[in-house]
């Protein structure tokens, strides 16, 4: 009996190594090792692939386990010690189990969760097609009960993984900051990057030839915003559709030169911004308001430097 006993409590600390190395497993590092041609991390991926079931089965054993351990411990030293000790044999079994086969093994299998993982991992496989029968009925369960529209990881928990796989060396500072960045794009604005008016060479639509020439030669700007009297917003003056006149000192017709340009809103997202601009295949966006009036600029090359800021 006492054997049983302790098989039981040795189930127990498997399923404890088990649970916590598959919940707290960098399953990045696994692939890399599975790209290595490791067939033990292999396993252990096609597993977490298996989450659900895997965890499922883990918590069958441990409850089949832990129960058995109680009964039969109890049944035991009632039988040997008389029914006066049972209390105390509760009280001695329960902080054995909460220390030797929870406490500890979690504590160990946090902090060698793929070293565990795949050192078990073979195991695991079989008590899931052990208990497959069980498995499917509370699958069944959970898909009644399931949430397909729940968000499984936010924008900012992958931005704190990428912080964490930073830490760890996995990629470089660079790296890390590029990514974040990246992820965050949506939240920045183009309010925080544009460049206001007062800071850009514009031109205003009854400008005359001489004048367009100037802003070309005197700000060497390939791209000229064109407003009328009343600070709205009439197109953008590419500096490559004017090089015939430029060359000739030809006259320019603002009237017939300008294009129509890509303009956003100062609470636009970066993101939405750079999408627009390469839909578009154009490098500047002017910024208005509701009623079109010019409020700025702001550049595929601004937005770039944001990304690539460290």
């Amino acid at each position: 009996m006492i054997l049983v006993i302790i098989f039981l409590l040795g189930v127990l600390i498997i399923c404890s190594f088990l649970e916590v190395s598959f919940s707290g497993l960098n399953i990045i590092r696994i692939k890399k090792m599975m790209e290595n041609k490791n067939k033990k991390a292999k396993l252990v991926y096609e597993l977490y692939q298996k989450y659900s079931e895997s965890m499922t089965t883990i918590l069958i054993v441990n409850c089949i386990a832990n129960v058995f351990s109680s009964s039969l411990t109890t049944y035991y030293f009632s039988n040997l010690l008389g029914d006066k000790y049972v209390v105390v044999v509760t009280i001695v079994l329960t902080i054995i189990v909460l220390i030797f086969t929870e406490i500890i093994p979690k504590i160990i299998g946090r902090e060698y969760s793929e070293y565990f993982a795949m050192k078990l991992s073979f195991l695991l496989k079989y008590l899931i097609v052990l208990f497959m029968p069980l498995n499917k009925i509370i699958d069944k369960f959970e898909r009644l009960i399931k949430d397909d529209h729940k968000v499984t990881a936010t924008k900012d928990e992958l931005v704190e993984i990428v912080k964490t796989i930073k830490d760890e060396g996995v990629i470089e500072e660079k790296e890390s900051n590029f990514i974040q960045k990246a992820v965050i794009l949506k939240k920045l604005k183009v309010q925080n990057i544009m460049v206001d008016k007062d800071n850009v060479s514009y031109l205003y639509d009854t400008a005359s030839s001489s004048k367009v020439k100037d802003c070309v030669f005197r700000d060497n700007h390939a791209r000229i915003p064109i407003i009328d009297k009343d600070n709205k917003v009439v197109g953008i003056l590419y500096e490559v559709d004017l090089l015939d006149e430029l060359l000739n000192n030809g006259k320019i017709s603002i009237k017939n030169s300008v294009m129509k340009p890509v303009c956003v809103s100062k609470n636009t997202n970066l993101a939405s911004c750079l999408e627009l601009l390469s839909r578009a295949r154009v490098h500047m966006a002017l910024v208005t308001d509701r009623d079109n009036n010019f409020l700025g600029i702001v550049t595929m090359e601004d937005i770039i430097s944001e990304l690539m800021k460290s």
